[in-house]
C-alpha cells in the first residue's frame, strides 16, 4: 500500500467526484502496449478475501475503432493482460489522481459486443485464473510428482513458476516438508498443486496480489497492525450500514476426523522403562518415512524415545521436532509414529481425531476426564476467550463436524487439534460483521483494519476488511467487514 497523502484524503472529502477509467494493456511480458482512457463506460471491480481469485472486474467499452474488437491482432486478445486504474480529479488543483486497482486477465467466455451502441462487454479476473484452468493451467503429459520430505516453499515455488509460468512471486517459508508422497494426475490444476501444499498446514493463504506478484503467506491475525481506517474518514463517506449475525452459522464445537494411519508394521505389545518403550519386530529393517505402531504399556513422560529390538532408541518428537510432552501417550492405547532423520514423528492414534471448544475459562482437571470420554477422543482443545458471546458455557455446544475430502489428508494428531481451532475461529468471530455502502476508498483492500461505530449500537468496534465491490461509474463501493477481536486465541503454527 502506497503512502497516503493529504491531496488523496481532500478527494475523498470532495462534495461531488470527477471520476476516470485508465487501461493500460499489457503484454505477456509486462510492456506496456497501450493505454485507453475515456474509453469504459461502467464497469466494477470487486476484491474477496475468501476466493481463490481474489480480484475480478467486469468492463463496459465504448469502442470508437476497430482496434478495439476482440481479435489476434487487436487490444483485446487471450495474450493481453489488464492493469487497472481509478482516477479522482481533485477540484482545487484539477490535477487527476490515480489509483492502482490490479492486473486482469480477459475472460475468453465474456466478450460481447453491441453494433447499436458500439459497446464491448468484458469480464477479468486476476493472474490466479492462469493457475486455477479458467484460462490455462492444467498440467498435461506424465503425472507430477512431489516426494516426501520435499521442502514444502521449494515445491511450490517450481509448481507456480514451472508449470505456471509465473514470474513474480512472494512465498513464506512454512519451515516445513512434504509428509508423505504427492501425486497429480493429467489434467490437474497448476492451482491443485499450490492448494495442497498450503493446506498440508492450516492457517496459509495464496492469491496475486495489487500488482500481480503471487503471494503465500499466513492468514494475517493483525493482532499487531494498525488501524488505517477511523470515523474520522470513514463517517463522512458511509451511506448507509447494516451489521449483520449469522445465527445459523455460529458454532462453538468443531470436530475434526483426519487420515485413517496404516502402520507399516505393528506391535500389541511393549515395555517402557527408563522412558523409552521397547517393542519387538520379526525381520525388521528401518527405513525412512517408515510408520511403526505399537501398544503403550504406560503414560509417558515428557521427551520417551523408542526402541525397536536391538536397535538405538530414538527421541519420539511431534510434527515440529519438539519432543513429545508428558502424558501424550496413554496406557492401553495404540499409536503410530513415523521414521524420519533419526527420530520418530508422532503421528497419533491411528485414526487422527480432535475437537475443539470455544469455552470462557478452562475446565477443571475431572471435566477435562469427562468431556474425553464422553465424545471418545483425547485430543480435546479448549480455546479460551471470555470476550467472546459465543462459548460453550454461554450458549451450550453447537457443534460441527468435519470428514473426509481435505481433511483427510490431516496425518498427525498436532495438525488435526489446529485444524479443528482453525475451524472454530472461523465459525464464531466471521459472523459478526458489518456491511457498509459508502462512497469508495480507492485503495481499500481486504484483510485491512478498521475502527467504526454502528449508528444503531452507539459503539466504537474494530473490524477486518473481507470484501469489497467498488463501482467505477457512480464511485462507490460495498464493504463487507468482521468483527476483530483483541483477544484472538488462534495464532499459525509457524
Amino acid at each position: 500500500m502506497r503512502a497516503i497523502t493529504q491531496a488523496d484524503i481532500d478527494v475523498l472529502m470532495q462534495s461531488s467526484r470527477e471520476v476516470f477509467v485508465k487501461i493500460q494493456l499489457l503484454s505477456a511480458q509486462g510492456q506496456v502496449l497501450d493505454e485507453l482512457q475515456g474509453d469504459v463506460i461502467d464497469g466494477d471491480v470487486s476484491i474477496d478475501a475468501e476466493s481463490d481469485i481474489r480480484r475480478t472486474c467486469n468492463l463496459d467499452l465504448y469502442v470508437k475503432d476497430r482496434s478495439l474488437f476482440v481479435g489476434e491482432k487487436r487490444k483485446v486478445w487471450l495474450d493481453k493482460t489488464v492493469r487497472l486504474y481509478y482516477g479522482i480529479r481533485h477540484q482545487r488543483t484539477q490535477e487527476i489522481l490515480w489509483y492502482p486497482l490490479g492486473i486482469y486477465l480477459f475472460n475468453e467466455q465474456s466478450y460481447e459486443y453491441s453494433a447499436v451502441t458500439h459497446t464491448l462487454s468484458v469480464s477479468c479476473a486476476d493472474r490466479m485464473s492462469r493457475l486455477t484452468g479458467l484460462r490455462s493451467g492444467q498440467i498435461g503429459g506424465v503425472p507430477t510428482e512431489i516426494p516426501a520430505g520435499s521442502p514444502i516453499r521449494s515445491s511450490m515455488i517450481s509448481a507456480v513458476t514451472q508449470l505456471g509460468g509465473v514470474r513474480d512471486y512472494l512465498i513464506e517459508d512454512i519451515g516445513k516438508e512434504v509428509p508423505y508422497d504427492l501425486s497429480f494426475p493429467t489434467g490437474a490444476s497448476v492451482y491443485d498443486i499450490v492448494v495442497k501444499l498450503r493446506d498440508l498446514y492450516p492457517g496459509w493463504e495464496t492469491f496475486f496480489d495489487l500488482d500481480g506478484t503471487f503471494v503465500c503467506q499466513p492468514i494475517p491475525t493483525l493482532e499487531d497492525d494498525p488501524i488505517l481506517y477511523d470515523g474520522t474518514l470513514l463517517r463522512p463517506l458511509v451511506i448507509s450500514e447494516m451489521l449483520t449475525n449469522s445465527f445459523s452459522a455460529v458454532k462453538n464445537v468443531s470436530e475434526v476426523w483426519g487420515k485413517s494411519i496404516d502402520a507399516g508394521r505393528y506391535a500389541d505389545t511393549s515395555t517402557y522403562t527408563g522412558n523409552c518403550y521397547r517393542i519387538a519386530l520379526d525381520s525388521f529393517a528401518l527405513e525412512e518415512y517408515m510408520t511403526v505402531g505399537f501398544k503403550a504399556s504406560a503414560a509417558n513422560a515428557a521427551a520417551p524415545r523408542l526402541q525397536i529390538n536391538a536397535l538405538a532408541a530414538c527421541p519420539i518428537v511431534d510434527d515440529e521436532g519438539i519432543p513429545l510432552g508428558a502424558g501424550i501417550m496413554l496406557a492401553g492405547k495404540s499409536y503410530v509414529v513415523k521414521y524420519h532423520r533419526g527420530q520418530f514423528v508422532f503421528l497419533g492414534q491411528f485414526q487422527i481425531h480432535a475437537i475443539a471448544k470455544e469455552v470462557s475459562a478452562m475446565p477443571s482437571a475431572a471435566e477435562i476426564t469427562r468431556d474425553k470420554a464422553e465424545n471418545l477422543c483425547d485430543n480435546i482443545s479448549y480455546v479460551v476467550n471470555p470476550e467472546s458471546p459465543y462459548t460453550v458455557e454461554k450458549l451450550g455446544e453447537i457443534r460441527q463436524v468435519f470428514s473426509g475430502g481435505e481433511y483427510e489428508d490431516i496425518y498427525a494428531d498436532s495438525l488435526c487439534v489446529q485444524r479443528a481451532e482453525y475451524e472454530n475461529w472461523k465459525s464464531t468471530r466471521l459472523q459478526d460483521g458489518v456491511t457498509l455502502e459508502m462512497m469508495g476508498i480507492p485503495w481499500m483492500d481486504v484483510n485491512q483494519k478498521l475502527r467504526y461505530m454502528a449508528s444503531s449500537t452507539g459503539v466504537a468496534a474494530q473490524y477486518i476488511t473481507k470484501s469489497i465491490s467498488l463501482s467505477l461509474r457512480s464511485g462507490r463501493q460495498t464493504v463487507q467487514c468482521i468483527r476483530f477481536y483483541p483477544l484472538y486465541p488462534w495464532i499459525v503454527s509457524r
